[in-house]
């Protein structure tokens, strides 16, 4: 059993794009063209946490952003992730939560 586990957390919203025109194929001399035009096709949320010291991550995609799925992710990481530590240190840049479990 771990006593602790530090856990380096981290998120990201991406955009999904796709192309809006055909691309013209590759010719003998002549390079692939492509316009800079694209359509927007919706949002990602990207959470990801690293266990450096217990050599676990997990990543989790969503479709959404909003407060819930990170709270939904946190407890994620608690109950399921790290089951087996007593207290969960969550680092994301300079600051720090302490996450105790109850048992």
């Amino acid at each position: 059993m771990i006593p602790y586990s530090i856990i380096c957390f981290d998120k990201k919203h991406k955009p999904l794009i796709g192309y809006a025109t055909n691309r013209i194929p590759i010719n003998p001399g002549s390079p692939e063209k492509y316009n800079y035009q694209y359509k927007r096709n919706g949002t990602a949320n990207i959470f990801v946490a690293v266990d450096f010291k217990g050599g676990k991550r997990n990543i989790m995609v969503i479709d959404r952003r909003i407060k819930k799925d990170f709270a939904f992710y946190i407890k994620h990481l608690v109950n399921k992730v790290f089951s087996d530590a007593k207290n969960i240190i969550i680092k994301k840049n300079i600051f720090y939560k302490i996450i105790k479990k109850i048992v």
